[in-house]
């Protein structure tokens, strides 16, 4: 593979990621058994899964998904009720999802128009 290419693809991979605030936020409703499995992955998830106020937080999560129109919602039901709009920083995102298929454990699914 010739340097264009590798930069290329390097390029694309990194465009690909999510940021990190929202790799925490989905970490922070996987069950706790996955996340044994997946302080695996890397460092950073490790470093995520072990560190004290991910773990506190984490044991806060009687949460359910509330839709409209136009937003979702993570709303949190311990002890008192918060609500915090579910941002999708993804450029054109909004544009692209024609319905939101399901939801369990605050994981969408969504379908989109392509």
């Amino acid at each position: 593979m010739d340097s264009t290419k590798t930069k290329k693809a390097v390029a694309e991979h990194d465009r690909e990621q999510l940021p990190w605030e929202m790799i925490e936020e989905i970490l922070s409703h996987v069950p706790p058994i996955s996340l044994v499995r997946f302080r695996t992955v890397c460092k950073r998830w490790n470093a995520l899964v072990n560190d004290n106020t991910f773990i506190n937080n984490h044991k806060l999560t009687f949460r359910f998904i509330l839709t409209t129109m136009s937003k979702i919602y993570s709303v949190s039901i311990d002890p008192k009720i918060t609500v915090c709009e579910l941002t999708l920083d993804i450029p054109g995102i909004e544009s692209q999802i024609k319905d939101l298929v399901n939801d369990c454990n605050e994981l969408l699914l969504c379908c989109t128009e392509q």
